[in-house]
């Protein structure tokens, strides 16, 4: 943002990515912790990783890193990426594509590229956005997801490190990844129609979702009695009608 002569603000193109081959469906700004950093995602299928090194000079991003996020003969269109923002974690990114999975990669410093760690399957449609949640005093991680298939599911994960054996032609590398496993899926059905978008809020405990049916709804989790057992639910909180 730059300031006029007479002192108004305004904004400044100071850069153009054009290395898409296909419409570009989500940006996303990496972490604070891992620099000035860029991720996006197109309908090529192709997630790419810009980063600025001279953080006074935002008119050069380098392409960084670019990987496939979908392999397959039919194309795949990648229509939303988010950043793990834990400081003390590596790189990662959670994918949604449009063949109704949601990936989560990794870049793993040995083999200098991203790795896919986890597939997250149950969405009956394609994944139209995607979120992780702010790790604030947690032992697990929380993925929201939104998709056609008019459902919000969130997916609580856990981590441990693993070595684990390269494959491919660096098969003798020894490489250490990340093990993550789902340790629940909750899936969130109050919207009647497609669901277009999920966001956390700053702590990770409220979670907004929006679709087609024009209502945004706020969700957040409570302990519920179950039988003999508390049990833990992602209850409506709120259901903003924004059609009326």
């Amino acid at each position: 943002m730059l300031s006029d002569m007479d002192g108004s603000a305004k904004w400044q193109l100071k850069a153009t990515l054009l290395d898409s081959k296909g419409s570009v469906q989500d940006v996303k700004f990496a972490p604070r912790h891992l620099g000035l950093k860029l991720a996006t995602c197109s309908t090529d299928g192709i997630v790419r990783i810009y980063e600025a090194i001279d953080v006074t000079n935002l008119s050069h991003w380098s392409l960084m890193e670019e990987f496939e996020a979908h392999k397959g003969a039919a194309a795949c269109a990648i229509n939303a990426v988010a950043w793990n923002p834990s400081p003390f974690e590596k790189p990662m990114l959670v994918v949604g594509t449009d063949d109704n999975n949601v990936k989560i990669w990794e870049y793993n410093e040995l083999q200098r590229r991203w790795v896919t760690i986890e597939t997250l399957q149950g969405h009956k449609g394609p994944i139209h956005d995607v979120d992780w949640a702010p790790n604030v005093g947690r032992s697990y991680y929380l993925i929201a997801t939104a998709s056609k298939d008019c459902t919000v599911r969130i997916w609580q994960l856990e981590s441990k490190a693993s070595e684990a054996k390269s494959s491919g032609e660096i098969k003798a590398q020894t490489a250490s990844s990340s093990v993550l496993s789902v340790v629940n899926v909750w899936p969130l059905e109050a919207h009647k129609s497609e669901v277009w978008r999920v966001e956390w809020n700053m702590t990770g405990t409220v979670l907004a979702s929006s679709g087609d049916d024009g209502t945004v709804h706020l969700w957040k989790s409570l302990t519920v009695p179950s039988g003999n057992q508390l049990t833990q639910q992602w209850v409506t909180l709120a259901a903003i009608n924004t059609s009326s």
